[in-house]
């Protein structure tokens, strides 16, 4: 039987899921990136996706003010109804799926200042936090916004001025600002308003660093508001740029890890093969078509899949990257049109990426590069994911890596022997059902306690032993523990079952004792599964096939009758049908679990798996099966 197999790769796959969900949550820390309040309560928005369970806020003094239950799910911003009074300091609690707790305190503003927000996003994209600073490369060339967003639901004037550096140049990219006179600065001013709750302005501009002057350049944001009665506030926004040679920072970073296939949120997948991509079959596609299923969309217009690169920093102040991904040929080193985005994302038919990143000073962060495909010209076959990292601005390189990826279609075979063992089972166990007192009825009771005996028997001579050894032997020999444990599950348990069958020489014997040894199985062991009912029907059909095939079931066993002068003949047609039979059974089950959890194995695998375990060793357990059976034979007659 296949049992060790089995149970062996189940465990291997419940402890790699055992030891993900130990492994803890993907990102980095949680941390609460900013607290913008609004007329009825604030609104915390955290640095990455995760889940909130409860959020609370408390005054001064630590009394709790109000309490929030958060549905479930991932999310950014989290948000929190309270009456709250302007400069009154707030402590905001969250609580984590995971059990974590973070908290921030902040200060309540002016009434009037909740009507509107103003930031400064420098660089634009990369998700720097409120008046922090960047390292970016000397003469980098970095684009910027101001962002206004008003949380009134009358309308709020607003002129913006902007103070730089007077080496840096500004580009007015969208027409948005206009120039003012300064002395020995540049000045940069910008009007306009926003009229109900929660619209968002966001003016663009482009600096110009100096080239090979390395340095701290202020960008100083002022914002002058004026409500719809007249009421006017003003609000400040400053950020810096670190202008740093990209050689100083090389040493400084590290990629961490890559994982593909991911989520677009950048939870990896440990269901799917890792580093591959998986084309519909075509037939595959034409029965879900027929079926009506629809045949499933896949395009260049949108992600096949999700890469996710971890990448540490070391350096003590807050830095920016640009990160790429080029799929290429590995023989040739050109990247492969087939892996283009439609034309507005990836111009030029490259199969190009690309992803702006802000990491904090000595921490980690994710980056999440989604991965196009042309089904229409994309080929099976390996390729290589070409990863680089450029300080915003440089053209030089501080991070590179190669990873490989494989294009792979969909086993028609696996999932086609699924549905066909299906199917077979069911049409078994309504067959086993309605025939069970004609079968019942070929055996006296003197038959049917040996068969209970047998089964007992195989249960505890396979059985147990393989519960003790199995994960011993797994954990020395790794994949090729089934040379270990095959003994027990195939030899020993074919010796008797062969033995069981010369002195019962009936269609249904076989099905009796692997029904009641499963059944023992699953009392004792707890070890029923659905997936198990799937594949003893299949099991103990081909088993009864290749016994009657053989002659141990047909006529009364006749031929057991010829076991003593032709031996040879007897033993090698029944371990050559029993042996087929097992090795197709085996690979029933390799299909099984591919399809159903996901386990993939390579073929070389598969074949010395199928024909070691499968039909060598059952071979050795009929051959010996039949000399017990024979000598048992006799002493019984």
């Amino acid at each position: 039987m296949i049992a060790s197999p089995r149970y062996r790769l189940r465990f291997a796959l419940l402890s790699c899921v055992l030891l993900w969900g130990c492994a803890g949550e993907r990102g980095g820390p949680v941390r609460v990136e900013s607290i913008r309040f609004f007329p009825s309560g604030a609104r915390i928005s955290l640095n990455r996706e995760t889940a909130v369970i409860e959020i609370a806020v408390l005054d001064a003094d630590g009394v709790q003010l109000r309490s929030m239950n958060v549905p479930e799910g991932d999310r950014r911003e989290v948000t929190l109804s309270f009456p709250w009074t302007e400069n009154a300091r707030y402590q905001f609690r969250l609580r984590l799926a995971d059990g974590r707790l973070i908290s921030r305190t902040a200060t309540a503003p002016k009434k009037s200042e909740y009507l509107a927000g103003l930031d400064l996003r420098l660089p634009y994209g990369a998700r720097v936090p409120p008046d922090a600073s960047s390292l970016v490369g000397t003469g980098a060339c970095v684009d910027g916004g101001v962002e206004i967003e008003s949380f009134a639901n009358t309308p709020i004037r607003f002129s913006v001025r902007m103070t730089l550096p007077p080496d840096v140049e500004f580009r007015n990219t969208k027409k948005q600002w206009r120039r003012s006179s300064a002395d020995g600065q540049t000045v940069v001013q910008a009007e306009g308003a926003v009229h109900v709750a929660f619209e968002k302005r966001v003016l663009l501009f482009r600096v110009q660093l100096p080239a090979d002057r390395p340095g701290q350049y202020d960008v100083v944001v002022e914002g002058r508001f004026t409500g719809a009665d007249g009421r006017t506030w003003t609000r400040k926004r400053k950020s810096a740029l670190h202008a740093v040679a990209p050689s100083q920072i090389a040493s400084l970073l590290r990629i961490v890890s890559v994982h593909m296939p991911t989520d677009a949120e950048g939870r990896y997948d440990p269901a799917r093969r890792a580093d591959h991509i998986v084309l519909p079959n075509e037939i595959a596609r034409w029965i879900r078509r027929r079926l009506g299923f629809g045949a499933g969309f896949i395009d260049r217009f949108h992600p096949a899949a999700y890469q996710t690169l971890r990448v540490e920093s070391k350096a003590d102040k807050g830095l920016t990257l640009l990160l790429s991904s080029d799929i290429v040929n590995p023989k040739t080193g050109d990247s492969v049109p087939a892996f283009a985005a439609a034309p507005y994302l990836s111009p030029g038919e490259v199969a190009k990426t690309l992803a702006i990143v802000f990491i904090p000073p000595g921490e980690t962060a994710d980056v999440i590069l989604p991965i196009f495909i042309r089904p229409d010209i994309l080929l099976p076959g390996e390729y290589q994911r070409g990863i680089e990292a450029k300080l915003l601005g440089a053209d030089t390189t501080v991070l590179s890596t190669t990873v490989p990826l494989f294009v792979i279609r969909r086993n028609v075979v696996a999932i086609g022997v699924t549905l066909t063992t299906c199917i077979v089972s069911v049409c078994a166990f309504v067959l086993l059902v309605a025939l069970q007192r004609r079968i019942f009825a070929r055996f006296n009771i003197r038959s049917l306690v040996l068969i209970a005996l047998f089964a007992t028997t195989t249960f505890v001579a396979v059985g147990l032993p393989l519960t003790i050894v199995t994960n011993i032997v797994s954990a020395l020999l790794g994949p090729f523990a089934f040379i270990v444990t095959g003994i027990f599950a195939q030899v020993v348990y074919f010796l008797l079952l062969t033995a069981l069958v010369v002195l019962i020489p009936r269609v249904g014997t076989i099905a009796l004792a692997t029904v009641v040894r499963y059944l023992l199985r699953s009392v004792m062991m707890g070890g029923l599964s659905p997936v198990d009912i799937l594949y003893v029907g299949t099991s103990v059909l081909l088993k009864e096939l290749a016994f009657y095939l053989a002659g141990l079931t047909r006529s009364g066993g006749k031929i057991m009758a010829h076991y003593p002068q032709a031996k040879g003949r007897v033993t090698a047609l029944a371990g050559i049908a029993a042996g087929a039979a097992e090795a197709l059974s085996l690979f029933v089950s390799i299909c099984l679990m591919a399809c159903l959890f996901r386990l993939y194995f390579a073929y070389w695998y598969i074949w010395a798996f199928v024909i070691v375990n499968g039909f060598f060793y059952t071979f050795v357990g009929v051959a010996w099966g039949l000399r017990l059976g024979h000598n048992l034979r006799k002493v019984t007659d």
